[in-house]
């Protein structure tokens, strides 16, 4: 009886341990999220209603608090990384999984949000995985360029549109895709 005491007693004190590192997890990530000018009244709220339970409760609800202000800060990020992207012309998925450490799926549902809403003014090529910023009267006058010369270099082309010649020869590939250019012969160099 007295073994099965003890082990209650430890128990307990396990709990609240464990219940009390989430609950300072739960502080930094707030104060994360304030940083990123995300409103957090809230969360604070329901982590004051959290501090004052002390059973298994209030480690399931310290849980799902955690996983909302995670997600809305994985959310706000992601945002703001589109945002800066669209100043680039050309932004491959790829780049944009590795500078955030997110999965690409959640990276792509964002950029189509973003779209439908019309958050970022751009075009997702999901065959090219791009995401491109160029307006379409600039795609007009590249295809419009590239058709008149016939025969182009890559290097020329990227240089005059201030891009890299990976990004330059997937935006041929945009153009192409969406019909705006056919037929070119791309000379090396």
């Amino acid at each position: 009886m007295r073994r099965n005491k003890q082990r209650n007693n430890k128990n307990k004190r396990t709990k609240m341990t464990k219940t009390t590192i989430k609950i300072k997890i739960a502080k930094d990530i707030i104060e994360e999220a304030q940083k990123l000018n995300i409103n957090t009244e809230k969360y604070k709220k329901q982590l004051k209603n959290i501090e004052e339970k002390t059973d298994t409760e209030a480690e399931k609800k310290i849980n799902e608090l955690i996983r909302e202000i995670s997600k809305e800060i994985e959310t706000k990020t992601i945002q703001s990384t589109l945002k800066n992207a669209t100043k680039s012309k050309i932004t491959l998925i790829e780049e944009l999984t590795e500078e955030l450490e997110i999965p690409r799926i959640y990276i792509e549902k964002a950029i189509k949000e973003s779209i439908t809403n019309r958050t970022i003014p751009a075009t997702y090529d999901e065959k090219l995985g791009a995401l491109i910023t160029i307006p379409e009267e600039e795609k007009e006058k590249i295809a419009k360029t590239i058709k008149e010369r016939g025969r182009i270099k890559i290097s020329d082309l990227a240089e005059e549109l201030n891009l890299t010649p990976e990004k330059t020869k997937t935006l041929i590939k945009h153009l192409t895709n969406t019909g705006k250019i056919k037929g070119i012969f791309i000379t090396r160099g």
